[in-house]
Order: structure tokens, then sequence, then C-alpha cells
């Protein structure tokens, strides 16, 4: 389980804010199960962006969704044992995708804001963030995702037919950087930039009308001084009874 990064709707017209905050209860919620499978990539460049290396894999991946009792996402991951580091590599997709989109949820005295504007093309809303708790960078020791960082969130927004936001993609982008820091395939380097984006899906689980929001695909990089690591996950759904 994961903590959430909670955020609060401030200086918005009354209207925007009623649909972001029934778009939070939408994303946010419990889940029952939703078996996925990811085909992820990894690519490994030196400084001149030439391939070093390149592996790929399939990997099983179970949607919990959010406990609001708690505050956190609970998600699982598998994969055979010459698959095992590519899976803990793709999780990174899967943390970035929680992470991003866990700054729709409100909590009680937060201090936290995000602004909610037009969307780029005139269509929809964009929903920029900042994460509050600024602490230096740490890249964790067993995923390609920081375990401490500053870093801003924007989600793209549309509405359906009948006027109800949905999100659509997200990106995650680290801040304060660049800064020291050991990261798996390329060493003791210094972290240029990490950056995650990606596409969301809707599906229904069971008999719950309201869809869920769930990864489409992630991208993953992180760049070094001394190269980059980049890993791709595309996400397809489990119809039921084939897992």
């Amino acid at each position: 389980m994961l903590p959430l990064a909670a955020a609060a709707v401030a200086q918005t017209p009354p209207e925007i804010r009623a649909r972001v905050e029934a778009l939070s209860k939408t994303v946010l919620r419990d889940s029952a199960e939703l078996p996925m499978d990811v085909a992820v990539t990894r690519e490994i460049t030196d400084a001149a962006g030439k391939i070093k290396s390149r592996a790929t894999s399939h990997v099983k991946f179970l949607f919990h969704g959010f406990n609001p009792r708690n505050d956190t996402f609970k998600m699982n991951a598998s994969a055979g044992l010459m698959s095992r580091r590519l899976m803990y590599d793709s999780m990174a997709g899967d943390v970035a995708f929680f992470v991003a989109l866990s700054n729709l949820a409100p909590r009680q005295g937060d201090e936290n804001r995000f602004d909610v504007k037009p969307g780029p093309d005139g269509h929809g809303f964009l929903i920029q963030t900042v994460r509050p708790e600024c602490h230096d960078f740490v890249l964790s020791s067993n995923l390609l995702f920081p375990r401490n960082f500053c870093g801003s969130v924007d989600l793209f927004a549309s509405a359906d037919g009948e006027g109800k936001l949905q999100i659509d993609r997200f990106v995650l982008e680290v801040r304060g950087l660049p800064r020291p820091g050991q990261v798996r395939y390329i060493g003791a380097t210094r972290v240029t930039a990490f950056r995650a984006e990606g596409e969301t899906q809707s599906v229904h689980i069971g008999s719950d009308p309201q869809p869920y929001f769930v990864p489409k695909r992630a991208v993953t990089r992180v760049i070094t001084e001394k190269g980059a690591v980049v890993l791709t996950n595309i996400y397809s759904v489990v119809p039921p009874g084939k897992r």
C-alpha cells in the first residue's frame, strides 16, 4: 500500500469545483479486483542517446483501486522468474498513475491547492497541481520511481456526453533537479530529469454503473548525466474468466 498526496480545489468557480469533486469521487473509491496484462519495454541509452540495451516482457497486474477509509491505494504485480526484474521496473508506471490521480483527493485541512484551467485545445480542463511536501529527491532502491521528491502533476480532463468529467491523460514531473542518485542500470550519477506521462481508460467492474479510470499507457523517463532509462507500459484489461 502507498500513501496518497491529497489536494483540494481552490479559487475555481463553484460549478467547476463541483464537477472536479464529483470526478474525484469517481476516480478514488473502492473497487473489486480488475486483472490487467501489461506489455513492458525497458530501454537504456548512453549519454549520447544511443540504445545500449532493450528488453520486453509481459506482467500480470491486479488493480484494487483506492481505499477512502485510510487514504491508500493497492495494486499487485506478478511475472515469471525470468521477467521478475522487468516486473519491478514496470511498477514505476503503475505508481506514477496512482500518484498522479491521487492529487484529486480532497482532505480536510489540507493546505495543498490545484488550479483548474481550460484545456490546451480549448476543450475540457487542465487540472494543475503541485505536491506540497517537498523533500530531497531520493530514488527508490527497488523501483525506478522516487521515494521522496517535489513535483507537479497535470491532469487533462474532458466531458462525456452527460457533461461528467473524465481523466484522459496525466503528466508527472519532478522539480528541484539535478540531484545525485544511484540509478539502476546506470550507477552513481546525477539525475537531471524525471518525468512520467500516460493515458487512462475507463472500464466497468461488475454491476457498478460508474466507470473506473485505470491506466492505458504509461511512459517513465529517468534521465541522468550518464544516460537514461525509459520504461513503457501498455495495459490491456483481461476479460472475465480469462485469467
